[in-house]
């Protein structure tokens, strides 16, 4: 499966055939974004649920089906101190977990996609139930042109394309 995913360049200047990143580098470290934490967690173990077991130490890498993913999106973020790359790679299709991008908030506002669940219940599975997805509106513009993968790593064997920039995905 072909897959479009930003990370720093330190992230290919790693030793070794098999690419990860900390969990210390995870999204929800970042002060302005803690609350992210749960579904991020959550994300983490619907992949071990659905896929395999996670390495404890290595976070889950965040990509885009290519190539309809729109590039643009990322010019906003221009970091000048920053260095970047985009890869794209060709995963093995047992290695990701696929869903759709803009269902994803449902679970990052701490929300629920249906209106009649009460205390801490959440229904974020509905986030890979992509019948259910479409019939209630959160169908794609374009086949594939929103769908998000997670992953667990990389092997270099499995990079199609290094593209080099400056700034921060």
């Amino acid at each position: 499966m072909l897959i479009r995913t930003m990370q720093r360049r330190s992230f290919i200047k790693q030793p070794g055939n098999m690419l990860t990143t900390p969990r210390s580098r995870e999204v929800w470290h970042e002060p302005d974004l803690s609350d992210f934490r749960e579904p991020y967690e959550w994300m983490r173990h619907q992949f071990e649920l659905r896929r395999m077991p996670l390495n404890p130490d290595n976070a889950l890498l965040w990509g885009w089906i290519h190539p309809l993913h729109e590039e643009d999106q990322y010019r906003g973020f221009n970091d000048r101190r920053a260095a970047s790359v985009q890869l794209i790679v060709d995963i093995p299709s047992h290695l990701v977990l696929a869903s759709d991008f803009d269902a994803w908030h449902i679970p990052l506002g701490h929300s629920n996609f249906s209106d009649n669940l009460s205390g801490n219940d959440h229904d974020w599975e509905k986030l890979f139930d992509e019948h259910w997805l479409l019939t209630n509106g959160w169908g794609p513009q374009s086949k594939n042109s929103y769908v998000q993968c997670v992953f667990p790593y990389i092997k270099r064997e499995w990079i199609r394309n290094i593209k080099y920039f400056r700034g921060i995905y």
